[in-house]
């Protein structure tokens, strides 16, 4: 595809270092997961989701000495930096916490549109084009 739109050649611009940093990433998706299913608790999902992300943000914010391109390893998405992935990982974290109280705890909102799509993410993923 890239051939024909643009007249380039095909490249990965993360490398295998960044194909490492997504799979670092979605292995804190799975532990999050995990979490989910062996915690019954919602007052215990719920600390281990805060405790987890302030451990995630503190790590993310003393490779990147608390600004974006600064520090050990500073924040860059383009290049899956371990900072970057901490910091996607937290924040993962914060947004499915507030998810799960809205929806699950308080009823506040059933999760629509989110609820359907992911209901046919495959038909979603195949329909993008």
């Amino acid at each position: 595809m890239c051939t024909e739109l643009y007249d380039c050649e095909a490249y990965d611009p993360e490398g295998i270092l960044g194909s490492l940093s997504a799979c670092t990433l979605t292995y804190l998706g799975l532990l999050t997961g995990r979490i989910l299913l062996h915690l019954k608790e919602s007052k215990d999902r719920m600390i281990v989701f805060a405790m987890s992300s302030v451990i995630l943000f503190a790590v993310a914010a003393g490779l990147c000495g608390c600004s974006q391109n600064e520090g050990l390893i500073p924040i860059n998405k383009n290049m899956w930096s371990t900072s970057y992935v901490l910091l996607a990982a937290g924040g993962g974290l914060i947004g499915l916490g507030v998810c799960y109280i809205l929806v699950d705890n308080l009823q506040y909102w059933s999760g629509a549109p989110f609820k359907y799509i992911g209901m046919n993410s495959i038909l979603v993923y195949c329909m993008h084009d």
